[in-house]
């Protein structure tokens, strides 16, 4: 079986990529996907690699250099059309693309979730309209609500890699924008030039989990960082399990997130927040983000286990055990770099 692997900065779809915050992340991910895909008995692994970056330095995988932006969609469709399987790496807003040139008609070639699914999850407006219908616990959007309450959060609409504002009273706000105060009211202004979103904001401990098919793995602990004056949130990395944490109630909002957003398949997560108080009566976990994509996440949970992640995303019509896992957790960082300790 030939197996083509591809993600977003890497494969050559970007200017610049290197400059990208996001591009140790990506490559991290791609080169741990591809090692693993590797050691599968019958598994052949070819990617897409930029030209000029650094070797992708993983034995026993076909690297195929892309020489320019221009000529990437070419070579992806070249290496889509020789493969078996295909699996993209990519934030919603390019992966949703592909899943639809590639995805739609192919079935089982295409490894990951479908391109409506992409679309329902990377529009976090959309998302929360769908969550509401199916009574999933998630933050209020403040649309049309003024004055704003604090504390809140901005976070672009098809946002992703964790960044977002927090503002925690008026001086937040007045210290990130004053420009902005005196040509009009800033949530309105920045809605319409820069398609952000206020969400209301829960106090509690970030959390992630990460689901195969409609499996979900052990919950983890993000580590999602607050700076400054207003808070600029971002993501870090995680530490997987999380300890002391309802793994079965964890299980059930995963279960409603599978049946609210049909096509979620493959490696896909998401976000959630242990409140902490109760919100809307319960500690249950609060949903937060669903992310239909591979996750930083596989980082920590190969290390933790002795079976083949890859195995089971190339092939999920076969009947595999439980998934095995070591004593200990795993701290990972969005670089890659992933310390296991007892």
């Amino acid at each position: 079986m030939r197996v083509f692997l591809s993600e977003h900065l890497t494969c050559g779809a970007v200017h610049q990529a290197e400059a990208n915050p996001l591009f140790p992340e990506g490559a991290a991910m791609l080169r741990a996907l591809a090692a693993d895909a590797a050691q599968v008995d019958g598994v052949q692994v070819v990617v897409t690699w930029a030209a000029g970056l650094v070797p992708f330095g993983v034995p026993g995988v076909e690297v195929v250099e892309v020489p320019s932006v221009r000529q990437e969609p070419w070579f992806f469709g070249e290496q889509f059309g020789k493969a078996d399987r295909t699996l993209h790496i990519a934030p919603e807003e390019a992966l949703g693309m592909r899943a639809y040139q590639y995805g739609e008609f192919t079935g089982d070639a295409w490894l990951g979730c479908t391109a409506s699914a992409v679309e329902q999850a990377g529009d976090k407006t959309e998302l929360h309209r769908i969550a509401a219908a199916a009574g999933v616990r998630r933050p209020a959007i403040l649309e049309g609500v003024k004055p704003l309450p604090f504390p809140f959060v901005r976070k672009l609409e098809d946002g992703a890699g964790g960044d977002a504002i927090l503002f925690r009273d008026n001086a937040d706000f007045t210290a990130l924008s004053p420009e902005l105060n005196e040509i009009g009211d800033p949530p309105d202004v920045w809605m319409s030039l820069y398609h952000y979103f206020s969400e209301q904001y829960i106090p509690g401990r970030p959390c992630s989990v990460a689901v195969i098919n409609d499996d979900p793995l052990p919950a983890g602990v993000q580590d999602v960082r607050i700076d400054g004056s207003p808070g600029r949130l971002s993501y870090h990395g995680g530490m997987i399990p999380a300890p002391e944490i309802d793994q079965a109630a964890v299980r059930r909002l995963v279960a409603q997130v599978y049946e609210a957003v049909p096509g979620l398949r493959g490696w896909w997560g998401i976000d959630f927040v242990i409140p902490d108080e109760p919100f809307e009566g319960s500690f249950d976990p609060v949903l937060i983000e669903v992310n239909p994509r591979l996750t930083t996440s596989y980082l920590g949970y190969r290390a933790l286990t002795p079976d083949n992640l890859a195995e089971r995303l190339l092939f999920s019509e076969r009947p595999f055990p439980p998934l095995r896992w070591r004593p200990g957790t795993a701290t990972f960082t969005k670089g890659g770099r992933v310390d296991v300790s007892p």
